[in-house]
């Protein structure tokens, strides 16, 4: 069974090595690729796609260098798998960009409709205790419905020195 598939390859080897052009080497009835550094067609049966068989079988080309320049049946001898792979990492690429920005647009928009139904008073940042301008901004949680007055109505007062435990 062995020497059979030997032969087989045997026959393939040669019936691709004979053509010496590109074109004739695709568009042969034999699985082949052309290599143009060396300008050899090599058999090629390693892959489910032809162009990307230089992933599994590094020495399809006869020389080392071409590895990558293969030109098969599918896509001619003016695309080689260097070009294929750009251009779909190229595609893959912009449509990542293009998903990434549109989500960005989403998020953006939700965001900012949040920000635009938020319950006013919240929150304040030292917006009428200006004699306290020297502690920095700071974050002052209010009740509803309280404006600016005293400072009586912020919420979690601390108590200090001057005011004692009882708020007096």
């Amino acid at each position: 069974m062995q020497e059979v598939l030997d032969q087989q390859a045997d026959d393939l080897f040669y019936q691709c090595w004979r053509l010496q052009d590109c074109s004739p080497c695709l568009h042969s009835h034999h699985p082949c690729g052309w290599c143009p550094t060396s300008s050899t067609c090599v058999p090629n049966v390693h892959s489910f796609l032809p162009i990307l068989a230089p992933i599994r079988n590094p020495d399809i080309c006869p020389h080392w260098s071409e590895r990558w320049d293969l030109r098969t049946k599918g896509l001619g001898c003016y695309v080689s798998t260097v070009t294929f792979l750009t251009c779909i990492i190229s595609i893959a690429s912009t449509l990542l960009v293009l998903g990434l920005g549109w989500a960005s647009f989403k998020l953006g928009k939700f965001c900012w409709g949040r920000w635009k139904r938020r319950e006013r008073g919240w929150w304040t940042v030292w917006r009428c205790e200006k004699w306290r301008w020297f502690w920095g901004w700071r974050l002052v949680l209010r009740k509803k419905s309280s404006g600016c007055g005293n400072g009586d109505e912020r919420v979690g007062q601390e108590a200090d020195e001057r005011t004692g435990l009882t708020g007096g």
